[in-house]
């Protein structure tokens, strides 16, 4: 009778096989800390049509076509919130009329125009993406693909401060309940007329601006208590209407009168947690001090300093005080989802804006180049990450000198630093520390990121990176998966064997 032979090794691979894959899957990973972080409610962003920098800043003089110093605005408002915030100084418009002005302002490219609005992708895009709600109060600037992109705006429908018309057009991605809602308070603020009643000149186009101010109030206060994170872009059109019709003492009359109402949406803002974005979409320019008409447009116009600067103020909880030279106004989007913890909007050359260094915090990431325990101290923070090569500590704040303790095989690096923006830190070389810029390129969302932990101190907190979750799973499971299915198959074939 003949003898079954068996291969004594078999039984042991399969056990092996099995428990290969019985064993939690494991991913190369960043160990994430969250030191510090705004957690904004939403972002209210407002435009003032045709408000030129110059006019504003103390830094800028604006003069006429005839080279004749023009006098300037009291924009102490204004000031004063920046004076909480950052403030931009030389901030230019790439076009200085209305369309490309906002379709910059929303896209992040310094060549859009509203076609790019309809077919690019914009901060409302980034915002529906992550479940906010878009609305806008708009008496410019409310071209039809502006309107398409959010949820509901209500907006004038003749550009016209004689003769105004109210209009309140909904396109849903979402939170329909919500919209419905905001409808309702919309249609019981489109009382313009009550406003301009029978006033006349600079009263009557300072009464059309504070309507939008307290229509838009009116909608924050409504949004806030939806705990629906949301995204508000207001247009206040009538200083760029003064200039063209008003002249340049009627300019500054309406800029003033504007200026007045601003606090309303400030205090809203900053009683509810909301980032506020204050800038413009173009200047205004004069032929002279005495003119009865101005304007930013025409050859003219468009090239001087008065229509392409525009202010640019960055306010909340996250924003550090300070001053920033130059920037220009592509920048604004990107620094607005960056501020709000979105991701960017495209990795795509075209979308040229970058955002601007106005937070409180950056983020330190430390590399090690083998597993090692890091330590971070400073400006009244402790924060530890331990087992792993690489560390990103987000929300250290920036300012502050800050000591970095690697913890490796017994050994101690240490290395002290001044933090004064996003950097890299690295110690992959024993007893040898370098630091270099960290400027990931913008849709660059820390994909390889996994594992975060809680911060060993009072001061960290456990939060998700809250962008890019289902790419980062994705890019985990899937080679699990295959590495689970070769196994299978392993098993498989050594049973038939």
């Amino acid at each position: 009778m003949p003898q079954t032979i068996t291969d004594p090794t078999k039984p042991q691979t399969i056990a092996l096989l099995l428990l290969v894959l019985l064993l939690p899957g494991q991913a190369c990973a960043i160990t994430e800390i969250t030191v510090h972080r705004a957690d904004y409610d939403g972002c209210v962003l407002l435009v003032i049509d045709g408000l030129g920098g110059a006019y504003c800043y103390p830094e800028l003089t604006p003069r006429a076509l005839d080279n004749s110093t023009l006098r300037k605005a009291d924009c102490a408002n204004i000031l004063a919130i920046a004076e909480s915030g950052t403030r931009v100084i030389d901030v230019r418009a790439p076009v200085t009329s209305t369309g490309p002005g906002h379709s910059v302002i929303v896209t992040g490219r310094s060549d859009a125009t509203p076609n790019t609005v309809s077919g690019e992708t914009t901060i409302f895009d980034i915002a529906h993406e992550s479940g906010y709600f878009c609305a806008g109060v708009m008496e410019n600037g409310d071209f039809g693909a502006m309107c398409d992109e959010l949820d509901i705006t209500l907006h004038i429908r003749k550009n016209s401060i004689k003769n105004p018309g109210i209009s309140i057009n909904t396109s849903p991605h979402g939170h329909e309940d919500l919209s419905r809602n905001i409808r309702v308070l919309m249609e019981e603020r489109s009382n313009i007329t009550e406003y301009l009643g029978d006033k006349e000149n600079v009263p009557r186009y300072v009464a059309y601006n504070l309507w939008a101010v307290d229509a838009a109030d009116a909608v924050i206060e409504n949004l806030c208590a939806s705990n629906v994170p949301f995204l508000l872009i207001i247009n206040l059109a009538a200083v760029d209407s003064a200039g063209h019709h008003l002249g340049a003492s009627g300019y500054l009359g309406v800029v003033n009168g504007t200026d007045d109402a601003i606090p309303k949406l400030y205090q809203r803002c900053a009683d509810h947690n909301l980032l506020f974005v204050v800038t413009a979409d173009h200047g205004m320019g004069f032929a002279t001090p005495g003119a009865a008409h101005g304007g930013h447009v025409s050859d003219k116009y468009s090239e001087r300093p008065e229509s392409q600067q525009i202010p640019l103020v960055f306010s909340g909880s996250g924003i550090g005080q300070g001053v920033i030279a130059a920037a220009g106004q592509e920048d604004i989007a990107p620094t607005i989802l960056c501020q709000m913890g979105l991701p960017a909007i495209s990795c795509d050359s075209s979308y040229d804006g970058r955002p601007l260094p106005v937070g409180r915090y950056a983020d330190l990431r430390v590399t090690t180049g083998s597993d090692a325990d890091v330590e971070v101290r400073g400006c009244g923070d402790h924060v530890r990450g331990t087992s792993d090569s690489e560390f990103v500590f987000k929300g250290l704040g920036v300012g502050c000198n800050y000591t970095i303790r690697v913890m490796r095989d017994g050994v101690v690096g240490e290395y002290e630093m001044f933090f004064d923006s996003a950097c890299v830190v690295d110690y992959s070389a024993l007893e040898e520390f370098s630091v270099t810029g960290d400027t990931p390129e913008p849709g660059e969302d820390e994909e390889d990121e996994e594992e975060e932990y809680q911060a060993d101190s009072t001061d960290g907190t456990r939060g998700g990176s809250g962008t890019g979750a289902y790419t980062k799973i994705l890019r985990i499971a899937i080679p699990i998966i295959i590495i689970k299915l070769i196994g299978i198959f392993l098993i498989i074939k050594i049973m038939r064997e």
